[in-house]
């Protein structure tokens, strides 16, 4: 169900060092939204 490849999502989620930063927190509540739990 992920719209990107695993190395791109790798790559996604290396840059995000900091756990619930802004934009994870809205990018989830997004994805909620939509039923993507992760």
């Amino acid at each position: 169900m992920d719209k990107f490849s695993k190395k791109k999502r790798s790559e996604i989620m290396s840059k995000v060092k900091e756990k619930d930063s802004q934009i994870e927190i809205v990018l989830r509540k997004a994805l909620w939204k939509k039923g993507i739990r992760y």
